[in-house]
Formats: C-alpha cells, structure tokens, sequence
C-alpha cells in the first residue's frame, strides 16, 4: 500500500492475514524443501533403478543440492561477517569507531534470532575497539520476548538505538499509528540503551546523532530529531528505513545516513531477490551518494526475515570509522 506522507510516497506492508501466512508458509518451504529432494529421488529411482545412467544425472546433484541447502539452514544461519567502512569529513576532529547492526528480529520462530546466534552477535561486537554501539531498528520479530532482550545488556559500552516496523508491530492492528512501544522502551532503557524517537543526543562536540521513529508510524520528524545540534557538527542520522532518502528537503543537513530494513534482499543471485519493503529495489546494501552533501550506508542486517537461508547476502556486523580529513 501507497500512501502520501509529508508530500512524499511511502510504501507500507498490507497487513492481509492470508499474505502473512503465504509468505510465512514460502519461508517454510525454503528452509525445510530440502528434506523432500531426496525422498522424491529415492522413489524415482526405485522404478530407474535398472537405469545407472539417469540415477547419477538426476540422484547425484539432488542430494549435493540438499546437503548445500542444509549447510545454508543449519550451519551459515551463525555465520556473522564484519564489514568496515570509513568516512572522512572536516566537521570531525578526532577519529571516532563505532558499531552499527540492525534488524535482529529476535524472536521464537525458526528464522528468529535465537539465543545461541545472540550471543555469537554480542562477543563479536565486544571484542570490538568502539566508542559507542548503535542498533538500527527491527530489534523484535512481531513478538516480545523479555528474556532474550535481557541478552542485550551484555554488550559492553554505550548503547544507542531506534526501533523498526516490527519493534511498534506487536502492539498494534496496523502500521499507521503514533502509540509508542513504552514497554519495549522501558526494558531497553532498564539494560542500558539510549532509544531516539524523534530525537538526538551531541556524542562529542563534533558529532550529533539523530534517531526518527519508523516510516510505517507516519510519526517521524528528521527536524525534531536534530534540535539542539550545531551546524559545525557532524550530523548522523538513524533511520529504519532507507525510503527516508525521499524526504531530500529535511535531508539538507545530513551528512551520513545509517538504515537497514531490505536485508540487502535476503537471497539475491544474479540480480534477483526476494521482494523487499522499499520503494527503491535497488537499494540492497552499502554505500549511496544521496547528494553532494548526504551519504546512506545501508546495512545487510545481522538477522533474518521469514526465512533463514541468505544466499548472495551476508548476516553483517558493520564497523565505521569517521576521521578528520587529512590536511595538506
């Protein structure tokens, strides 16, 4: 669904419960198809079986195919790769390195983020050199869970993040909605995380971090969330959702744009993947150029959506470094 929003069209989920369940039930499929290859060829092959030839062509790269796809479901799902960028501006005076992860999706589901994955996320990020921690949104997978969210008190340093679709989508019967999630908020603050909703916090005299509510409330305020900065400083931005680059006007004084939200696709071969939440199907992952002044980094996320196997994409931790620009 379409809707016009500060001038500017924004795409929302349909909430249409047999969708829901189509998609859950593809994910499914996915995940657990492999298991049927094998029995389908075995039962061929009892009536090929005096055929050697047609069991090695059909048999042979059937099971390689379900062992590969077993590889993807049970074993690359706990595979986290750290990517690193780096960035260079005037505004910074003094190098600053920081984590960013987004769309955890924790949650009880098969293609949630369960405990074990969890705490692979936090030791990596702790054995990290940073100034600070920043989650991207979609901390929830639809539901709460307490006692997996208490997992994050064990990342080390100062926490800062905003929430997605999925964090506001447990409390309410549609997207569009100005109810805030306090309980969620509640707990984040009780484990040590700093939440932004429509508002920012000076992380040194030379940066300012900015954090909007989700695009799916049609609450979010890119203005109110930088009140209080200074020009001279380094504005970040933290935004759910990518589709925010629309709002080019609110953007001026943007330098850096940090989103997730699209999983980069999920499974994205040869040009194709699975249908992503964006306006824009280009924007998977990585770095954009928004204009001359702002620049998005979008992450892959370090979690999954309806399925867990990722091929062509990668569950992402991204290390960012910003430095002064080199003087001559």
């Amino acid at each position: 669904m379409r809707v016009i929003h500060k001038n500017q069209e924004i795409l929302l989920p349909d909430q249409n419960l047999i969708k829901t369940i189509f998609y859950r039930g593809i994910g499914l499929c996915i995940d657990y198809g492999f298991i049927f290859l094998p029995i389908l060829v075995i039962i061929s092959w009892y009536f090929i079986q005096y055929s050697p030839t047609l069991f090695y062509l059909f048999y042979i790269p059937a099971l390689m195919l379900s062992i590969y796809w077993i590889y993807l479901v049970f074993l690359n799902f706990y595979i986290v790769k750290i990517n690193s960028f780096e960035f260079k501006d005037k505004k910074i005076k003094s190098p600053i390195k920081f984590i960013f992860i987004s769309d955890l999706h924790i949650g009880r589901t098969s293609f949630s983020m369960n405990v074990i994955k969890l705490q692979k996320i936090i030791n990596i990020i702790n054995k990290q050199e940073k100034d600070f921690v920043l989650i991207g949104g979609d901390i929830l997978d639809n539901t709460y869970d307490e006692e997996l969210l208490n997992e994050l008190a064990k990342i080390k340093g100062r926490k800062i993040t905003i929430l997605g679709n999925h964090d506001v989508q447990y409390i309410q019967k549609s997207f569009q909605t100005k109810e805030t999630p306090v309980r969620l908020i509640s707990q984040l603050n009780q484990i040590g995380f700093e939440v932004l909703a429509n508002q920012g916090i000076s992380i040194q005299d030379d940066l300012f971090i900015g954090g909007i509510k989700d695009l799916y409330t049609l609450d979010f305020d890119i203005h109110k969330a930088f009140e209080g900065s200074d020009n001279k400083q380094f504005h970040l931005l933290l935004s759910h959702n990518p589709d925010i680059i629309s709002f080019k006007e609110e953007l001026q004084e943007v330098d850096l744009i940090l989103a997730g939200h699209n999983h980069a696709g999920q499974i994205n071969i040869f040009g194709l993947h699975m249908p992503m939440p964006s306006l824009r199907q280009w924007l998977t992952r990585g770095i954009f150029k928004i204009s001359d002044k702002t620049t998005l980094l979008l992450s892959q996320g370090v979690g999954s959506g309806h399925s867990r196997v990722r091929l062509g994409t990668d569950f992402e931790i991204l290390v960012l470094n910003i430095k002064p620009t080199e003087k001559f």
